[in-house]
């Protein structure tokens, strides 16, 4: 056993995880360790401090929901958050991101519609002369409650059963109910699109990313004389003077000439997610990381559902520890037969636990009532 009494010339210390931590603590916070009593046995053990009683404070943007989430409240921090929007559209660092809510107006049909469609085509098709439109239906409903938890799956389904005719069919589906002219018919895209307009000091949107298939930007852009460049594949890059449109998605213009769909990888369905969830270098995946990181981002008929996009968001919000995104939501309406007080308790849960979510992945939530409502 070593010996207290032991006596050397030399000097030596005792190396001891206490003693390490200590300097650790020391080192990086700029503070001194809490102070230490040594017993008469040589051990040394934290001295404990009288300390007043703390209340715990919660910091501005943590405030419970409850007291948060008010008529009065949310629209006034609507306003506040529209101010900000202004000051990166004036600092040309606005991004606007585009789901399918911009082309519905059009008659560019939703997602669930899209594969409601797509599906009755597929079941058309193997049916017998076409099947009777009943049996058509029937099957497609019991098709869609089969898969109804994974419409990715359905799409797989549907994009293996239609087989070499799966491109034209989705191109015809897409547009088949397109209304025109366009600038009669689509108040949103219409608004976007002026944005996107250089003004003579030259503020304008700094880039757009679409998740959307469809031309309907580019032909309102054409209508407008505004310079753009579609971007679909890697290669692509737009000049000094033109917008870039990103469709990280892919594209599917109405003129087939413009079509190059063997150099666009369409993420239609799973398949599609996993080859970008796969390839953390894909070009689509570092053009919404860099305008993530470096831009204000601003989602237009997009919830931020997206599997990728929110994969991304998450990721960049983890190492920048900022909200300086938006994301426009509508406020869920009364529920018919539900009593006031039910009401008010379910759009405080609802829409604080979304607000709360999202400002996880780095969006606040631009919320509002009605389509016609005017927020300016």
């Amino acid at each position: 056993a070593f010996s207290r009494d032991y006596r050397s010339q030399t000097p030596f210390h005792i190396w001891t995880i206490d003693r390490e931590i200590k300097e650790m603590v020391k080192r990086f916070s700029g503070k001194s360790p809490p102070p230490t009593t040594t017993s008469a046995e040589g051990e040394t053990t934290p001295t404990v401090l009288a300390e007043p009683p703390q209340t715990l404070a919660l910091p501005a943007e943590a405030t419970p929901i409850e007291k948060r989430d008010t008529k009065e409240t949310w629209k006034n921090v609507r306003t506040r958050f529209l101010s900000e929007l202004g000051g990166a559209y004036r600092s040309n660092d606005l991004v606007l991101f585009l789901g399918a809510g911009v082309s519905v107006e059009a008659g560019i049909p939703t997602w669930n519609n899209l594969l409601r469609s797509l599906l009755t085509e597929l079941v058309s098709s193997k049916a017998k002369s076409g099947g009777n439109a009943k049996d058509v239906e029937q099957t497609v409903d019991r098709l869609q409650r089969q898969h109804g938890l994974s419409p990715l799956l359905i799409a797989r389904y549907i994009r293996v059963g239609l087989g070499a005719e799966f491109d034209k069919l989705l191109s015809t589906v897409l547009y088949r109910d397109l209304k025109t002219p366009l600038q009669e018919h689509t108040k949103l895209l219409n608004s976007i699109a002026k944005i996107c307009r250089p003004t003579r000091n030259g503020l304008s949107i700094k880039a757009v990313v679409t998740y959307n298939f469809d031309d309907l930007l580019e032909a309102r852009l054409d209508e407008l004389s505004i310079d753009y460049f579609s971007i679909y594949r890697e290669s692509d890059v737009p000049k000094s003077h033109e917008l870039g449109i990103y469709h990280v998605h892919g594209f599917l213009p109405r003129d087939i000439r413009r079509r190059e769909i063997a150099d666009s990888l369409l993420v239609f369905s799973e398949e599609g997610y996993h080859t970008v969830f796969m390839d953390p270098y894909s070009w689509s995946n570092i053009v919404q990381l860099n305008f993530l990181r470096q831009s204000t981002c601003l989602l237009i008929g997009l919830s931020a559902q997206d599997p990728n996009l929110r994969r991304l968001a998450d990721f960049i919000a983890r190492r920048i520890k900022s909200t300086r995104h938006f994301v426009i939501l509508r406020r869920e309406p009364t529920e018919a037969g539900m009593n006031t007080g039910a009401q008010e308790l379910y759009d405080t849960i609802s829409h604080g636990l979304q607000e709360e979510v999202l400002r996880e992945i780095g969006f606040n939530v631009l919320w509002f009532e009605s389509f016609d409502e005017r927020c300016v």
